[in-house]
This record gives structure tokens, sequence and C-alpha cells, in this order.
């Protein structure tokens, strides 16, 4: 019998093939909200595409010449000034409603801010503001 994953939001890396893409599939057909992560952007956005019907995507996309994503986490965000966890999660959602209409495949500050969050917050913060990110709690 399969697990029901629904309340739950799943992070995974490498989503636009293989493994990834399966994992990804078999858990938002059990219900799973998800943040999907990969290099290839145009693979990663067609399965965002393919899962919105079924559950809640945030799809992000470092980039795959990109090497300095992680070196400069932070740079635009202004993390390194802030006090509390719920300055980062304020930030992320001021920039992320300024992209509400662009793309789900984003990059820029919130790469930086996505690349950040998770040193910066507990794993339930970024799981709550992923649920937040893609409307479902």
């Amino acid at each position: 019998m399969a697990r029901n994953h629904e309340g739950t939001t799943a992070h995974i890396t490498g989503a636009s093939s293989g493994l990834g893409e399966e994992f990804a599939r078999q858990l938002a057909l059990r219900g799973a909200d998800l943040i999907l992560v990969a290099r290839r952007a145009d693979r990663l956005e067609a399965l965002a595409e393919d899962l919105r019907g079924v559950t809640g995507v945030l799809a992000l996309s470092p980039g795959a010449t990109r090497t300095e994503f992680f070196d400069v986490a932070g740079e635009d965000t202004q993390v390194g000034s802030m006090q509390a966890p719920s300055e980062v999660v304020t930030l992320a959602l001021r920039i992320l409603d300024r992209r509400r209409s662009a793309p789900s495949v984003i990059s820029g500050k919130v790469d930086r801010l996505t690349a950040s969050a998770p040193r910066l917050l507990p794993r339930r913060a970024v799981a709550r503001l992923a649920g937040a990110v893609t409307g479902r709690r």
C-alpha cells in the first residue's frame, strides 16, 4: 500500500531526469508538495508543468554553468545582516511576491536566497516557506 504524503513538502535535487524525476512524480501522486531543483531549466519546467495539475510545485534552476551559485549565496539578499529567521522569510516572500507572474523556473536573487535559507532556517521553516510559495500549507 502506498504511503500518503499529503501535507508534506519534498525537496528534490536533480529533478529534471532519472531518479529525481521519478521521485518527483511518485511523491506528487501521493500528495506531497514539491520543491524541485535541477540544472536543466527546460526539462525542469516541463516536469513542473506536468505536475502542477496534481500538486503544488516550486521549480528552481541555478543553471548548468553558474559555478558561483553557492559562492555568492546571500550576496544580494542581505543575509549577513539578518538577525532572525523571520527576517529571511520576510525577504524571501518579498522577492517571490515581485515574481508572481514570472515563470516558475527562477534565478538570481531567489537562487541565492534558496542556497542560503537551509543554513539559516530550521528545516520546518523552509518547508513552511515552500508551502506558502506553492499556495499550500
